[in-house]
This record gives structure tokens, sequence and C-alpha cells, in this order.
């Protein structure tokens, strides 16, 4: 993600870095279905732009039993997110392993002929370097 906020200008990537961590940690994973805000604070960020929600605190009674009961609901509604992420990773995860050890399993090498235009992994790579070269057309099999 930081490679897309720097846009070929390696040297500045530091000028970055709150902003790359702010979006990746608002976002929602699609492997967990939330945020990692939302799983560690129990509520969704509230960002520039968002519509603004009442004030809560000026609607609940001051009565301690009834805050200490929508806390205990709030916490127990996270403790649930949180549970229900971890396993939507751990499922992910078993997907992942089947996928690489089936194309493992299948030999599933890309064959390429000539006059295809590929993409080189760029092996050595060194900070925020793009991952591919490329594109090279193939002249010799």
């Amino acid at each position: 993600m930081l490679i897309k906020y720097v846009n070929g200008d390696v040297h500045s990537w530091d000028e970055y870095v709150d902003t790359t961590l702010f979006a990746c940690r608002i976002r929602k994973h699609a492997t967990t279905g939330f945020s990692p805000y939302f799983l560690t604070y129990g509520v969704d960020p509230r960002i520039p732009g968002d519509p603004h929600r009442p004030f809560i605190h000026a609607f609940i009674e001051q009565d301690p039993e009834l805050i200490s009961e929508e806390t205990l609901i709030h916490l127990r509604k996270l403790r649930e997110s949180r549970y229900i992420a971890e396993e939507r990773l751990q499922k992910q995860a078993q997907l992942d392993k089947m996928r690489w050890d089936s194309m493992l399993k299948n030999n599933q090498i890309q064959t390429f002929n000539v006059g295809d235009h590929v993409l080189l992994r760029h092996e050595s790579k060194k900070g925020l370097e793009y991952n591919w070269m490329g594109p090279y057309k193939v002249i010799k099999r």
C-alpha cells in the first residue's frame, strides 16, 4: 500500500507512513470481515467526511448500572467479533494451504510461447521497488 502512496518517488516514503498505517487500520479486511480498528476498539472509526452522529452520552442516563450493562453488552459483541475474525483467519489459512498444495501436486507450471509478453519477478528488489519487471517479449524457448 505504501508503494501506491509513494507513486514512484521511493525517497519520500517516510512522508506517507502515517497515512498508510491509518488506511490499513480502518479498512475492512476481506478475510476477517472487520477492520483492525474495530477489532481493537469495538467501534468503527470516524473519519473526516463521515456524517456526524449524535452525542451519545446526552441520551444515556447517568445510572451506573445502566452504563455497566451497556458496557458489558458492548464487550460481549466485541469478543464475539474477535472470535468470528479468528475463525475466518483460520479458515482462510486452510484454504490457502489447500490451494498451494494442489498447485504443487498438479505441477501447474506456466509455460510461455515465443512472442508472448511476460513479467519477470524482481528477485533482488530493495525497499519500495516494484515486485515485477517488464513486460518482456519471449524471443526464444
